[in-house]
């Protein structure tokens, strides 16, 4: 699964660049296909304007 922590780190790089506060807990990778999953309440934002950004 190396390669999928190199992409959650790179997700994770470009996301602290609109929300500093997140965290590498914030973003988990699923485990049955790969998928990853953002806590997109954590960020207090419209998930609408989350969308766009």
């Amino acid at each position: 699964m190396l390669i999928f922590d190199d992409y959650k780190e790179i997700i994770l790089k470009r996301l602290r660049e609109l929300y500093p506060d997140i965290s590498q807990n914030d973003v988990e990778l699923g485990r049955d296909y790969g998928d990853f999953t953002l806590k997109i309440f954590k960020l207090k934002e419209d998930p609408k304007i989350i969308l766009k950004k």
